[in-house]
């Protein structure tokens, strides 16, 4: 979590994803609290948003309970949240929104993927943070997305679906936690160009990368 907070600041983000399961309230952990509120504090004074999704392991109830959350941090408590604006130079970059995958073609802003003569968007940068976990697999419905970016939930693997004028995208979880999940893990670098086109780059900040070897042992007395 320190290193993927590192990378936004790097990259001197626009806001920050924290889509279900950003910590396991059962664990009652302290250092995963001051760790988690020491981020958050980090990207408030760069004036960094984050936009947080609860899920299973980091209920509503949990966030509530929080009472020194900064003030870039919004949390969609409500499924029916209205969308929020995100800005940048006193203009409106991008509007992120919460919904069931049922309700992703009822978006009343359908973005445009056309360009200006200059080749710029016409209209903000469309993501909506699903509220159906493992929607992953609903790829029929979620071509029908009238959104630009829709970040999935509730999938254990990285996975980007593309869609009619955008992608769906799960970063899978940031640190491969059993022997399934192999390979570099961390977050996603979403960088969006002048036509309104989404660049999905890997931020492996994985602490352990677990790797599945083949061994053989050629070594072996026939004899015996």
């Amino acid at each position: 979590f320190e290193k993927a907070i590192d990378a936004a600041l790097d990259a001197h983000v626009d806001f920050v994803i924290l889509s279900r399961n950003t910590f396991v309230e059962n664990d009652q952990s302290l250092a995963a609290r001051i760790a988690l509120l020491d981020g958050l504090y980090r990207l408030a004074e760069e004036e960094i948003r984050v936009f947080v999704l609860p899920g299973k392991h980091d209920p509503a109830d949990a966030w509530k309970g929080i009472d020194d959350l900064p003030e870039n941090v919004t949390i969609f408590f409500d499924r029916e949240s209205e969308p929020v604006a995100v800005f940048r130079d006193g203009k409106v970059v991008a509007t992120v929104a919460v919904m069931p995958i049922e309700k992703l073609e009822s978006i009343s802003h359908r973005p445009s993927v056309e360009t200006k003569p200059a080749g710029e968007r016409r209209g903000p940068y469309t993501v909506v943070l699903l509220t159906t976990p493992g929607a992953g697999d609903a790829s029929a419905r979620l071509h029908e997305a009238k959104a630009d970016y829709v970040a999935l939930s509730g999938i254990e693997n990285r996975q980007t679906i593309p869609l009619g004028g955008g992608y769906a995208h799960h970063p899978g979880g940031m640190q491969g936690l059993c022997r399934r999940q192999t390979g570099p893990h961390g977050c996603s670098l979403i960088e969006i160009g002048p036509d309104g086109k989404a660049d999905i780059q890997l931020l492996p900040v994985a602490a352990v990368v677990r790797e599945s070897i083949a061994l053989v042992d050629d070594s072996i007395d026939e004899e015996r």
